[in-house]
């Protein structure tokens, strides 16, 4: 019995920090580094449950191609069983560019590579049967899946008490509620940023997006609010929990290390609100170090944050 299967987006991340925002007025710029890492929303979830000792594995899709290789080697490396893992050999995998500021901030350029491509005929039902929890990275990422074959599978997971739990990507094709409406119910654990859920719901106030989405169905509506740490709301009531004060090298992939620390701390049996805590220490160990690979992550790293 695995712990956890991550479904979604899996690309290669370049970083370049710390850029400065003239970039694009100058003929050659130089900085402090440029790293290749792992990245996408499920990916970046996955290696962090490996760092903190769950047994995952990553069910996306990448190109048959060098990138593609690169990057179940690394996964691999750190302890994520890749074997639901696709190639496509008519699509190249999905690859980022993060320019990274001085403040941490980064602006991100992509390709809509085999990331996206992830459909029903890729994810074998049996996961279901050996696995406590999955989590979707990021639902709006993966259009196939999300017009055909999500919704059987988060039935199948609820039928088979498989604890769900969804982060949100950018709503490109602008379908709003929408497009999760039907998902929802479905969702034990939902947790979108604060960007993404004005967005999705059309409410300012953090207190409104999560209220709107519990009526939606949500089970636990948990609101990712960046330097303001999160928002955890459910059947009992709503609790804010601060970030924690550190100096923020690069943000990328701080929200999915969340993610991946919040599932983590629920199936070590934490209630939300400590389970939040424990995302909000992670997140912020993330943040320190450059690249969507939160270095220095661990469960020891986390408890001594939170001391």
């Amino acid at each position: 019995m695995r712990d956890v299967v991550c479904i979604g987006a899996a690309t290669v991340d370049i970083a370049a920090s710390s850029v400065d925002e003239t970039v694009f007025q100058k003929e050659k710029q130089y900085i402090d580094d440029i790293g290749i890492s792992v990245g996408g929303y499920a990916a970046n979830q996955a290696v962090t449950l490996a760092m903190l000792g769950r047994s995952v594995s990553l069910c996306a899709c990448i190109g048959d191609d060098l990138l593609g290789g690169l990057l179940k080697t690394r996964l691999s490396e750190i302890g994520v069983n890749t074997a639901l893992i696709k190639c496509r050999d008519n699509i190249s995998t999905t690859a980022a560019i993060s320019l990274v500021g001085q403040n941490g901030r980064r602006n991100i350029i992509t390709v809509k590579g085999a990331h996206r491509s992830i459909n029903r005929m890729d994810i074998p039902m049996k996961i279901l049967d050996e696995t406590r929890a999955i989590t979707l990275g990021s639902i709006f990422s993966f259009p196939a899946l999300e017009d055909d074959g999500l919704m059987e599978l988060l039935m199948q997971a609820k039928k088979k008490d498989v604890l769900v739990f969804a982060d949100m990507g950018t709503d490109n094709r602008k379908l709003g509620m929408d497009g999760v409406r039907r998902f929802l119910p479905y969702i034990d654990y939902f947790l979108p940023s604060r960007k993404d859920a004005e967005n999705l719901t059309g409410e300012m106030k953090p207190e409104l997006m999560a209220a709107k989405l519990r009526q939606a169905g949500a089970g636990c509506v948990v609101l990712k609010l960046g330097e303001q740490g999160c928002l955890v709301v459910d059947g009992n009531g709503e609790n804010v929990i601060p970030a924690f004060n550190v100096k923020s090298v690069d943000t990328t992939g701080a929200g999915d290390c969340f993610v991946g620390a919040y599932t983590d701390a629920i199936l070590s049996g934490l209630g939300h609100v400590q389970a939040a805590k424990r995302a909000c220490a992670a997140a912020a160990i993330s943040v320190k170090a450059h690249g969507a690979t939160p270095v220095g992550l661990s469960a020891k790293a986390i408890d001594e944050l939170l001391k």
